[in-house]
């Protein structure tokens, strides 16, 4: 059994570079035959349009596991990006890395240099 860290959810999949058309069920159908899956889900944009990512919650780690080490890095049919899967950051993670990528921002501002524009001042009647 391997080491996971709780930066890690080991019965929660994500994935990405999905086809633009797949659902809920087209990601249920892809993922069926690699053990018993509790729920899956595409994230889509406003419009309804999927993202091309989704997550899928496997009943056992060793289901997730065989997903990985047979998608990640293989080409889905009308799709031409290479499949990432890999296990789901936790929400501990996601707010962590959130916090991270927020301080670089702040860090990346205070380092910019001020833009000083040129002043001209016009004096009438002198």
């Amino acid at each position: 059994i391997g080491f996971f860290s709780d930066s890690q959810d080991v019965t929660n999949l994500y994935l990405a570079n999905l086809p633009l058309h797949m659902d809920d069920k087209g990601l249920h159908d892809m993922l069926a035959s690699f053990g018993d899956i509790v729920s899956t889900r595409i994230l889509q944009q406003e419009s309804g349009r999927s993202k091309g990512v989704g997550f899928c919650r496997m009943e056992t780690r060793e289901a997730c596991q065989s997903v990985i080490d047979a998608l990640n890095g293989t080409v889905v049919p009308d799709q031409e990006a290479l499949l990432t899967v890999k296990f789901a950051d936790t929400a501990k993670k996601r707010n962590s890395l959130r916090g991270e990528k927020k301080q670089q921002q702040q860090q990346q501002q205070q380092k910019e240099p001020l833009l000083l524009l040129p002043l001209h001042v016009h004096v009438c009647g002198v």
